[in-house]
C-alpha cells in the first residue's frame, strides 16, 4: 500500500512516497529534488507555475513572482490572478499551479491517498489548516498533520535503536533561515515536546551568514537603504543565493587573513540598479562566524538551563538541516554539552523524506489530542481575524462618515469664514476708492448669502461709485497720456504742466507724481550738462584731457545716454590711443636701436601728451646720449674687426683670441665667434704639439742615458696619450730598439739627426702623425746604427715585422727646416 509524508516547510515541501515501508524518490516535472514554494504569475499564458528558478525573482521584488506563500495564505487578503486579472484566494494556487497533480502522478495513483503531514514551526495554524482543507479537497486523506519534524527526527533515531533511553534530549531544526530549538522527554516510548524557541534570522550556515550580515552592513553604511530590522532580514534572505560564490572568493584569496577581499556589483532589492562595492577582511568574518556561533549555543544552552535542566542531563542531540554541518558550530555544542558523537544525529536536507516517513511506522494515536487543540486553535484563531477584519472594516466605515460630517461642518465654516472675509474686503476697498474691487467682493458675498441686504446694497454702491469713476479716470488717463508724450520728448516745462493739471482730478495717483518729479529732475540735469559740456570743451581745446574727462564724468553721471559727452569721450580715447601707438612704436625703435626714429617719435609726443611734456623731453635728452654711444660702440667694433683680420692673416692666434672676445663682449657675430673658435683651436694645437715635443724629449734623453725600462714606459704612456701620432711612436721604438740590441752605441745620435744640430732634434719639433705619410718620405740613404758581432742578426727586418718596419732616420728631417711653415687654404677654413 502506498502512503505521502509531507514536510510543509516555510520555503518548500519535501515529499517521501512510502511504499510497504520502502521510501521512494520524487520525481517531479521540473526535475527537482522537492517542491520549492516560489510562484510565477504567468499573465501571458494565464498560468501559475513553480520551482526554485523563481526565488531569484521573488527575492528581488519583482511583480508576479510570490514567496512566504503560507503567510500570504494566512492572512487571507491576497490573490493571484489568471484569465484577464481575475482573482483566486491564494489557498488555491497549489492546486492551479498542478502541485497536487503532480504528487498524484508521483505516487501513481489517481483515487483517495492517505497523506501524513509534518509542518514548520513557521507555518501558522491558520495557513496549516487552509493548507489540510485544499489537500484533502484534492483527494489527499490526510492521517496526521501535528508531529513537528523534530518529534519525527527522534522516532527515526529510535527506530535505528540510537535514542531508546529515557531521558531529555535537544532537537535544532534549521530548514530554513530561522533557527528552531525543541527540549523533549522520552519516558514510556514516548516523547513529550517540553518546551520550545527559535532565533528569527540564523537558520543559515552561521559562515553564510556572517558574510553576508557583513556585506549587507558595509553597503547599508553608507546608502541607508534599510532602516528597520525587517528590511535587513530580508535582504539577508536575498543575498544568500550568492554566498557560495563569496565564500569561494574568499578561500582562493591571499592566505593572509589580513589582506581584504572586494567584493563588487552588490545591489539591493530596493535599489537593484545601484551596483556597489565593499571589502571584507577574512580574519574579521572568521571572528564574526565565532560570534555568531557562541550567541547561537549560548542562547541554546540558557533555554536547557531555563528548563531546569544541565548540560550532562541531555541524553541526545539532533541536528536537522546542512547548516548543523560547519565544524565550529559542531564544535561549540560539543563544549556546552559533553556528548559522545552515537549521541548526536544529524539529518541534512536531503534526508528529510525518510525522517517524515517514520509517521507511517509509528503509532498515531498519541496525537489525537494534539489534532483536535490544533483544529480548534486554528478555527478559533481564524474566528478571531475575522472578527477583527470585520472590526477593522466598521472602524474605517465609521471613520469615512465622521470625514464626509467633517468635510459638510468645514465647508459650512468655510463659507462663513469666506463672507466676513468678502464684508471686510468690500468696507476696505470703499475706503480705498478702489470700486471695482469693492463690486467683485460685493458679488463673491451674495454667492454665500444670496439674500443678504447688506450684500445687495453694498453691490448697488459699487455699481454707482464705479461709473463716477470710470468718467473722472477718461480724463485722468488724457492728461496723464499728454505729460508722458511730453516727458517722452524731453519737453520737460510741458510734463510739468500736464502732470500738475491731472494731480488736480487724482491726487494720489503714483504715475502723475513721478512723471512731475523726473521732470523737474530732468530739467535741472540739462542745465547742469551744458556747463559741464562748455568746461570740457575748453579743457579738450587745451590737451587737458584729465580734466575735460573728469567734467565728461559728472555729466555721463547726470546723463548716461548724452550724446555730446560720449562724443568728447571718444575723441579723448582717440588722442590716448595715438599716444599709446606712438609710445609702442617709442619701444619698438627703442629696442630696434633706431634712435634717430625714436627721437622724431619723441617730438611728436611732446607735441601730443601735453601734461607729458617734461617726461618725454627727458626721453628725448637719454635717446640722444644712447645714439651717440651707439656711434663710438660701432667705431670701436670697426677697429676691432680691422685688427681682428690683421691677426688673422699674421697667425697671431693668442692677440686673435683676445681681439675676438673684447668684440663678441660688445656685441654678438657669429663671424667672430668662429674666428674665436678657430683661434682657439689654434693655441690647443699648439699646446699638444709643445707636450709631445716634452715627452719625446724626455724618451729621447731616457734612450741616451740608456733608461731603457723608462724610456719604454714612458713611450706607451705617449702612445696611449697621443694614439694618432703612431709614426712617431714607431720611428722611436725602433730607435730604443737599435740602443738595446748595440751596446757599442754610447748615446748618439742617429747622423740624420746630429746634422740638424739640436734645433731639429725630434724632441724639440712636431713629430709627424699619420696624415704626414712619415714612411713615404724616409730617404734611401738612412742605415739603422751597426749591431752587435755577436748578435749575427740580419741588419733588414722581416717585411712581415710591422713593429720594427720603420726607418731610422729621424722622421722630422722630413719637415720643413723653417721654424715657420708657409699659410695654406686650412688656415682659412671657417
Amino acid at each position: 500500500m502506498k502512503s505521502l509524508s509531507l514536510y510543509i516547510d516555510k520555503w518548500f515541501i519535501t515529499v517521501a512516497v512510502n511504499q510497504d515501508s520502502n521510501v521512494l524518490p520524487l520525481s517531479l516535472p521540473n526535475g527537482e529534488d522537492r517542491i520549492w514554494l516560489f510562484f510565477h504569475e504567468d499573465t501571458a499564458n494565464n498560468r501559475i507555475v513553480y520551482g526554485k528558478s523563481f526565488e531569484n525573482n521573488y527575492r528581488d521584488k519583482m511583480p508576479h513572482y510570490f514567496g512566504d506563500i503560507f503567510t500570504l495564505i494566512e492572512s487571507g487578503d491576497h490573490h493571484f490572478t489568471r484569465y484577464d486579472n481575475r482573482p483566486e484566494e491564494m489557498k488555491e494556487i497549489f492546486k492551479v499551479s498542478n502541485i497536487f497533480s503532480h504528487l498524484h502522478q508521483a505516487i501513481s495513483e489517481e483515487t483517495s491517498v492517505d497523506t501524513y503531514l509534518s509542518f514548520s514551526s513557521d507555518v501558522s495554524d491558520i495557513a496549516r489548516y487552509k493548507f489540510i482543507q485544499e489537500l484533502e479537497e484534492a483527494d489527499f486523506k490526510v492521517i496526521e498533520s501535528v508531529a513537528r519534524i523534530s518529534h519525527l527526527a527522534l522516532e527515526e533515531s529510535k527506530k535505528r535503536g540510537i535514542f531508546t533511553a529515557n531521558g531529555h534530549y535537544l532537537v535544532l531544526a534549521a530548514t530554513n533561515d530561522n533557527l528552531h530549538y525543541s527540549l523533549y522527554e522520552h519516558t514510556d516510548g514516548i516523547f513529550l515536546r517540553q518546551s520550545e524557541a527559535s532565533l528569527p534570522g540564523l537558520g543559515l550556515d552561521v559562515r553564510r551568514r556572517a558574510l553576508v550580515e557583513s556585506i549587507v552592513e558595509n553597503v547599508n553604511r553608507t546608502t541607508r537603504l534599510l532602516s528597520t530590522p525587517d528590511e535587513l532580514t530580508q535582504e539577508y534572505i536575498r543575498q544568500d543565493r550568492f554566498a557560495d560564490e563569496w565564500l569561494k572568493k574568499i578561500a582562493n584569496s591571499h592566505p593572509n587573513l589580513n589582506i581584504p577581499v572586494a567584493f563588487s556589483d552588490i545591489t539591493f532589492a530596493i535599489a537593484p540598479n545601484n551596483p556597489y562595492a565593499v571589502s571584507i577582511c577574512p580574519k574579521d568574518l572568521d571572528e564574526r562566524t565565532n560570534g555568531i556561533v557562541e550567541d547561537i549555543v549560548r542562547k541554546i544552552a540558557e533555554f536547557v538551563k531555563a528548563n531546569h535542566l544541565q548540560s550532562h542531563e541531555i541524553n541526545g542531540i539532533v541536528f536537522i538541516g546542512n547548516t548543523f554541518t560547519n565544524r565550529k558550530f559542531a564544535a561549540a555544542i560539543n563544549n556546552r554539552f559533553t556528548l559522545k558523537e552515537e549521541q548526536i544525529v544529524t539529518y541534512k536536507e536531503v534526508e528529510l523524506p525518510k525522517v517524515v516517513s517514520i509517521y507511517s511506522q509509528i503509532d498515531c494515536n498519541q496525537f489525537q489530542t494534539a489534532t483536535q487543540q490544533f483544529v480548534d486553535n486554528a478555527k478559533t484563531q481564524e474566528t478571531l481575524n475575522q472578527q477583527a477584519k470585520e472590526e477593522e472594516e466598521r472602524r474605517l466605515k465609521a471613520q469615512e462618515e465622521n470625514r464626509r460630517q467633517q468635510e459638510i461642518r468645514d465647508r459650512q465654516r468655510k463659507a462663513e469664514q469666506e463672507y466676513s472675509n468678502a464684508v471686510e474686503y468690500i468696507e476696505r476697498y470703499e475706503s480705498e476708492h478702489d470700486y471695482e474691487q469693492m463690486k467683485e467682493w460685493a458679488e463673491i458675498a451674495l454667492t454665500h448669502r444670496p439674500e443678504d441686504e447688506y450684500a445687495k446694497e453694498k453691490s448697488a454702491l459699487a455699481h454707482q461709485l464705479l461709473a463716477e469713476q470710470r468718467a473722472n479716470n477718461k480724463q485722468f488717463n488724457t492728461l496723464l497720456q499728454r505729460a508722458k508724450t511730453a516727458f517722452t520728448e524731453s519737453r520737460w516745462s510741458d510734463a510739468i504742466s500736464q502732470s500738475e493739471i491731472a494731480l488736480e482730478l487724482k491726487p494720489e495717483s503714483d504715475e502723475a507724481k513721478r512723471i512731475k518729479k523726473e521732470a523737474k529732475r530732468q530739467l535741472e540735469i540739462k542745465e547742469k550738462t551744458t556747463n559741464f559740456l562748455n568746461r570740457a570743451d575748453v579743457f579738450f581745446a587745451q590737451k587737458l584731457y584729465a580734466e575735460a574727462l573728469e567734467e565728461v564724468g559728472k555729466v555721463l553721471n547726470l546723463d548716461a545716454n548724452n550724446q555730446a559727452a560720449k562724443e568728447i569721450e571718444h575723441k579723448i580715447s582717440e588722442v590716448h590711443a595715438k599716444i599709446q601707438n606712438l609710445t609702442a612704436a617709442l619701444d619698438t625703435a627703442e629696442n630696434k636701436s633706431d634712435f634717430s626714429a625714436a627721437i622724431e617719435i619723441c617730438e611728436t609726443l611732446i607735441e601730443e601728451d601735453t601734461p607729458n611734456l617734461r617726461k618725454w623731453a627727458n626721453k628725448k635728452d637719454g635717446l640722444i646720449s644712447k645714439r651717440h654711444e651707439l656711434e663710438a660702440s660701432k667705431r670701436k667694433l670697426e677697429e676691432l674687426k680691422t685688427g681682428i683680420d690683421q691677426a688673422h692673416f699674421d697667425e697671431e692666434w693668442t692677440k686673435l683670441q683676445l681681439l675676438c672676445k673684447t668684440y663678441l663682449s660688445i656685441a654678438q657675430n657669429q663671424e667672430i665667434s668662429q674666428l674665436l673658435v678657430k683661434a682657439e683651436q689654434h693655441i690647443e694645437a699648439q699646446k699638444i704639439r709643445e707636450e709631445k715635443g716634452k715627452a719625446i724629449e724626455q724618451i729621447n734623453s731616457l734612450i741616451r742615458e740608456k733608461r731603457f725600462n723608462e724610456a719604454e714606459d714612458e713611450l706607451n704612456r705617449f702612445s696611449r696619450s697621443h694614439p694618432s701620432d703612431q709614426s712617431a711612436v714607431k720611428y722611436l721604438r725602433g730607435k730604443l730598439f737599435s740602443f738595446e740590441t748595440d751596446p757599442g752605441t754610447s748615446g748618439k745620435e742617429n747622423p740624420s739627426s746630429q746634422s740638424t744640430g739640436s734645433g731639429s732634434h725630434p724632441s724639440s719639433r712636431e713629430m709627424p702623425t699619420d696624415a704626414d705619410n712619415f714612411f713615404e718620405t724616409s730617404t734611401p740613404a738612412a742605415t739603422h746604427p751597426p749591431r752587435h758581432p755577436t748578435a749575427h742578426r740580419e741588419t733588414k727586418p722581416s717585411q712581415t715585422d710591422n713593429f720594427f718596419n720603420a726607418s731610422t732616420t729621424d722622421p722630422t728631417e722630413e719637415r720643413t727646416r723653417s721654424g715657420k711653415r708657409s699659410a695654406t687654404t686650412d688656415d682659412f677654413n671657417f
